[in-house]
């Protein structure tokens, strides 16, 4: 059993299964956030006691928390509501998820940067997925001939185009 599924998000049409989808970037975000505040504590702040460990915590887990959130119910909500399975659904998801690092700092320009980086990091995966190529090839294992393969030239392991499904939102 994986702690993650990567493909979570474009396993199913936007619109369908928008509670699991949640959970699941909800917990990796949450997860991410753990982890750089771990990261953050062990290099620039050093709290003596639990309460400061929890507030360090919190600090990053909370609002990495609500990125994952945002961005996967907004995406599943707008799939819905549009009745498309797109790019677009992402990239609004995205930027709203990506203006919640502008919204904790208080400041216009981050927000902003956040928003368009956010909304590009939604809308390339899935502008990819949707034209058939597997980014990454998230289901299958890296293999020893993965590692020491010298035919570059003639297979790439990390980007590799599908068959493309029909679109049945038209």
């Amino acid at each position: 059993m994986k702690f993650f599924n990567p493909k979570a998000i474009y396993d199913s049409p936007d619109g369908d299964n928008c509670l699991g989808k949640t959970y699941e970037f909800t917990k990796l975000f949450t997860v991410g956030g753990l982890w750089l505040s771990s990261m953050e504590m062990l290099a620039l702040k050093r709290p003596t006691n639990a309460a400061g460990i929890a507030t360090r915590a919190a600090t990053f887990a909370l609002p990495a928390a609500g990125i994952g959130a945002t961005y996967a119910s907004v995406s599943c909500l707008l799939g819905s509501l549009r009745n498309k399975d797109d790019e677009i659904n992402h990239l609004i998801a995205g930027a709203l998820a990506g203006s919640i690092v502008g919204i904790k700092s208080g400041k216009p320009m981050v927000m902003l940067s956040g928003a368009v980086i956010g909304g590009l990091a939604g809308y390339f995966p899935k502008y990819f997925i949707v034209r058939g190529f597997d980014l990454l090839k998230w289901n299958k294992p890296i293999t020893k001939e993965m590692a020491f393969n010298w035919d570059h030239d003639k297979k790439s392991y990390f980007c590799e185009r599908t068959k493309v499904k029909e679109p049945t939102n038209y």
